[in-house]
């Protein structure tokens, strides 16, 4: 398994976009948290902050 990674950003629209690395290992904490709505990806998973 690759190194576990979380990158900040930003999106267009100022908000905070977090992007965590890779996506299998950090699936369970998606799971985890179902009330967020998270994208996920072959490589991440991600989720964008609404305030």
């Amino acid at each position: 398994m690759s190194d576990k990674r979380i990158h900040l950003s930003f999106t267009d629209r100022h908000k905070y976009r977090m992007e965590f690395e890779p996506a299998e290992f950090w699936r369970p904490l998606a799971d985890l948290y179902e009330g967020v709505e998270w994208s996920v990806g072959d490589d991440c998973i991600s989720v964008v902050a609404e305030n």
